[in-house]
């Protein structure tokens, strides 16, 4: 594959653009009691040379895979300053968001189905999902979504002028940090470098059909830290395929680790925290509720290892998993079933065909009933 081409941003010295004053880290959480070890991914090393490197590479993010469902990415692009003056901008928003300008912008989640827009620093009443203020959770975001990249009368006024930065960021970290990524997936499955890229990647926007996100952690009060019992965000899953987070200095993210214990995720200057995709709690009900590293994995075989059950009988997927070699997913579509299941099929399938072409004489419908098949075949 070509080398990668480093992210090259907008000047933010061009006209009309305000100042922005810099963004200073506060200093990092000194604290490593119960901190989770996380797997180190150098991204700049897709591009060795050398094939040895890279299936060291394959191997490790494997195994962050397996183990941990989160890993750091390094190297990925994006130096550290212009990832510090994407800080700025973000703080520069929340430091002269009006209040108006809030109002305005306030996400309908109730209605949308999203986050799309700003949503307060309010928690969700227990009656419903709405843009109703429950009690303070002091966590302040402005979402883009693809009306917001499609329309900038949704963007807060006051970051207008650092439009182009913020697309131009946005674009990168999918079509180059999230595309390498998907290609070393793409390579722990054994599929085609650009598999997962251009069969599972949504596109149109600079996040795809997912979001970008600024948000605001801001100090909490000992009275929500009480009424949450210490916690300030419940546990959940990402749904979409790939979740990219900024290391930040002050260590307040967790993760549910395989011993059962909640671990704090440490602070890597200028890395990403990966939180490898989760659409597990839709397609597996209650246990996609689980921490996020069982989860990530759970993606990973709800897409990839389960059989292809299109077309087949009940009977069919009970033989399918009962199949003792390992085989990929999209590899269970080319089995023939040879049991009971496969019977039944076949004896559907001859139905099927006498009552759409009843002038059939018999022992010809297996033939009709097979160019059905694959007249369906080549849908897919």
């Amino acid at each position: 594959m070509a080398p990668t081409t480093p992210f090259n941003p907008p000047s933010p010295d061009l006209s009309g653009k305000p100042h922005v004053p810099e963004w200073v880290p506060p200093p990092p959480t000194k604290e490593t009691h119960n901190f989770a070890e996380f797997h180190s991914v150098d991204l700049s090393l897709l591009d060795s040379p050398d094939p040895k490197v890279q299936e060291d590479l394959v191997q490790k993010v494997k195994e962050a895979i397996r183990e941990d469902g989160f890993l750091f990415l390094e190297n990925y692009g994006v130096s550290l300053e212009q990832l510090h003056r994407q800080f700025a901008i973000a703080q520069y928003l929340f430091r002269n968001f009006s209040d108006e300008e809030k109002q305005r912008l306030l996400f309908h989640p109730e209605k949308r189905g999203t986050w799309e827009g700003y949503k307060h620093p309010y928690g969700f009443k227990m009656s419903s999902i709405s843009r109703e203020r429950g009690t303070p959770d002091f966590y302040e975001q402005f979402n883009f979504y693809p009306p917001e990249w499609a329309d900038h009368n949704l963007w807060p006024k006051v970051i207008l002028p650092f439009a182009d930065e913020i697309e131009a960021f946005a674009t990168y970290l999918t079509t180059s940090v999230n595309r390498r990524l998907l290609t070393l997936f793409s390579r722990v499955l054994e599929l085609p470098d650009d598999y997962l890229w251009e069969n599972v990647q949504s596109k149109g926007s600079p996040s795809g059909e997912g979001y970008f996100r600024h948000a605001l952690y801001s100090p909490v009060d000992d009275a929500t830290i009480k009424a949450g019992k210490g916690m300030r965000m419940l546990g959940h899953n990402d749904f979409g395929t790939t979740t990219l987070l900024f290391s930040v200095p002050i260590s307040c993210l967790q993760i549910w680790g395989t011993d059962e214990q909640w671990h704090y995720v440490p602070y890597k200057l200028g890395a990403l925290v990966i939180n490898i995709g989760e659409t597990l709690e839709i397609v597996s009900g209650d246990i996609g509720y689980l921490f996020a590293g069982i989860a990530g994995i759970g993606l990973l075989y709800a897409i990839f290892l389960l059989p292809e059950l299109r077309g087949r009988s009940l009977e069919e997927v009970d033989e399918l998993f009962e199949k003792p070699r390992f085989r990929w997913g999209w590899q269970f579509k080319g089995v023939v079933t040879t049991g009971v299941g496969a019977q039944i099929a076949n004896l559907e399938s001859h139905k099927a065909a006498a009552a759409v072409h009843p002038d059939v004489e018999t022992g010809k419908d297996s033939d009709v009933a097979h160019n059905v098949v694959e007249v369906e075949d080549q849908k897919y």
